[in-house]
């Protein structure tokens, strides 16, 4: 009699097992690209590439707002902050401007909120970018 009770078993443990999330993806977009590699470039283990990425990615524009010194100290600064970013949603997504939700390893319970704002044209290149804390 004890046999019977094992597929009972078994099949309770599948439905009691939990579920894996689905982890977000970035839009099969340029700027849904772009979010990905600077995502890449701030979990890198250097600050050096968040530096690179920026210089091949943001439009002249956005580089000319801040010398490159305080650009180095501005990407030091979210390493520190935010550790690595892990994405958990897509809030919005555009042409012009892709919001993003994720998560910092460095603040446990904190969720940023990344507003990145595109150049136009077939060649978006990353123009603004702020991001927000949002304590859960």
């Amino acid at each position: 009699m004890p046999r019977s009770f094992l597929p009972l078993l078994a099949l309770s443990c599948l439905y009691l097992s939990p579920v894996a999330a689905q982890a977000a993806a970035f839009p099969d977009t340029p700027q849904g690209q772009l979010a990905k590699g600077f995502f890449a470039a701030v979990n890198a283990p250097t600050v050096e590439a968040l530096a690179r990425f920026q210089e091949a990615n943001f439009s002249q524009a956005a580089l000319n707002r801040y010398p490159k010194e305080e650009r180095l100290n501005r990407n030091r600064q979210i390493r520190e902050q935010v550790g690595t970013l892990t994405l958990i949603d897509v809030v919005s997504s555009g042409a012009n401007e892709l919001v993003l939700a994720a998560t910092v390893s460095n603040v446990p319970g904190l969720t940023v909120r990344l507003v990145f704002g595109f150049t136009e044209g077939a060649n978006p290149k990353i123009d603004g970018l702020e991001i927000r804390g949002e304590q859960e």
